[in-house]
């Protein structure tokens, strides 16, 4: 699966961000299918994520993460 980041504008974030590589499974509200995706990044301020397709702009997106054997699964919205 090739997923590509995107950025746009200037960089603003004032939290540094530490890279990761974790897999994260995506449900879009009023979707029956998941979406795969990956954390790219993660800070202080927010997650950084790459998706297999762009979202509609009034998506709002469950993410389901696990960073490895010694976490806890995590379950976050995105609006």
């Amino acid at each position: 699966m090739k997923m590509e980041t995107l950025t746009l504008g200037a960089e603003k974030r004032q939290a540094p961000r530490m890279p990761v590589d974790w897999d994260l499974r995506v449900r879009v509200t009023g979707e029956n299918e998941p979406i795969n995706a990956k954390a790219v990044n993660v800070s202080k301020g927010g997650l950084a994520v790459s998706l297999e397709r762009v979202l509609a702009p009034d998506a709002v997106a469950k993410l389901v993460m696990h960073a490895g054997e010694d976490y806890p699964e995590v379950h976050a919205y995105a609006y």
